[in-house]
């Protein structure tokens, strides 16, 4: 909608559905000041196209650089490469865990004990031979 000076008004439903995302990101943005309130109060609040933009702005810097798209299948000629699909799982201690597609995410009871194993310093992940005696003494 257009008011008498010309600039556009919209309503936060116009807004979310311009810039492409839910009614409830447009409250998030502005609450947590990604993008600046609505003009007016209440019932007679409005936004501009100034918040639209910054939206849009805002969803670019999310979801960062445009790469080029990956072909699908071997990379090289001998099939030794292939892409896929993976979800990345970020552990602590700088470790990650990569989920093929297809294949079943980790319930978060088993993703905390893989990071605790990853952390132990005496753990079996650390490299560290079990000092548990299976090996003779020479």
């Amino acid at each position: 909608m257009k008011d008498g000076a010309g600039s556009e008004r919209y309503s936060i439903a116009e807004l979310a559905a311009l810039a492409g995302v839910s009614r409830r990101t447009v409250r998030f943005y502005v609450q947590t000041r990604l993008i600046p309130p609505p003009h007016g109060a209440g019932r007679g609040s409005y936004y501009t196209r100034t918040h639209l933009e910054a939206i849009l702005h805002e969803r670019a810097r999310q979801t960062g650089p445009a790469h080029p798209r990956l072909p699908a299948g071997p990379v090289s000629a001998g099939g030794a490469f292939r892409s896929e699909t993976v979800t990345i799982i970020r552990l602590a201690g700088g470790y990650c865990l990569l989920v093929g597609s297809g294949q079943a995410i980790p319930s978060s009871s088993v993703l905390e004990r893989l990071a605790e194993t990853l952390n132990d310093p005496g753990g079996s992940a650390s490299g560290e031979r079990n000092e548990g005696g299976d090996e003779e003494e020479g």
